[in-house]
């Protein structure tokens, strides 16, 4: 075995990516080097673990994770063992962060090879919403993301805007920007111009429009509610 093998070797064998045979094999070898070796990979691998500080999961994580390990609609039992889901969640987390990290390393190290440097990808913000008709159980769900746009109606349409559209609007310095017509029932989804200024605190608005839309680019029918963006994420 060449100092490069056996450099793989420990780093795989502390990693704990090898399996039970190839652990025992490592830990008969007796090998001086090869252990020199793994106290090596012990010593680079402890003071980055040490540095990772804890971050608690988002409600949508443990949705996903219950889900997947068949608890996703048990929720009395879900609950009833938190500290086993997070001990779970936490061990493949770190084992994947592990094993992704040490193959990049092996590719790295192979000579004749350019590193390369991914770049960090930010997360588009997500802007929430429900805009209330009042006296009413009309009501809009609003969320914008990556200049997607959905909407999804619920409860019932008042009679008086029975033979009128639903037009939505977002309210900008420069006033009144039309985001389309929204259904009374159902849901739609659209993509949005990227100039937009969807923000946390933002405005929007519903107005009643003639079939179509507003024919003027502006609201000519009643504002029947108003709500503001919140950041989701």
């Amino acid at each position: 075995m060449d100092a490069h093998e056996r450099q793989l070797l420990a780093g795989e064998y502390v990693l704990g990516t090898l399996d039970a045979a190839a652990r025992r094999e490592v830990e008969a070898a007796r090998d001086p080097e090869l252990e020199r070796e793994i106290r090596r990979w012990e010593q680079r691998l402890a003071p980055l673990a040490l540095k990772l500080a804890p971050i608690a999961p988002r409600p949508i994580v443990w949705l996903n994770l219950l889900h997947a390990t068949g608890d996703g609609f048990a929720p009395m039992r879900a609950a009833s063992q938190p500290y086993r889901w997070l001990r779970t969640w936490a061990a493949v987390a770190t084992a994947a962060s592990l094993v992704l990290g040490f193959g990049l390393y092996r590719e790295a190290s192979r000579p004749g090879l350019v590193p390369i440097v991914f770049p960090k990808r930010v997360p588009a913000p997500v802007y929430v919403t429900q805009l209330a008709v009042p006296k009413s159980t009309m009501h809009w769900t609003v969320s914008v993301s990556a200049n997607q746009l959905a909407v999804r109606a619920g409860g019932e349409a008042p009679a008086a805007a029975a033979k009128l559209d639903a037009e939505l609007w977002l309210i900008t310095a420069a006033g009144p920007v039309s985001l389309g017509v929204i259904p009374k029932a159902g849901e739609v989804r659209r993509a949005v111009a990227e100039t937009l200024p969807f923000a946390a605190g933002a405005t929007l608005a519903v107005s009643l429009e003639p079939a179509g839309g507003s024919p003027t680019g502006a609201p000519t029918g009643p504002v029947v509610t108003t709500a503001t963006l919140l950041q989701a994420s």
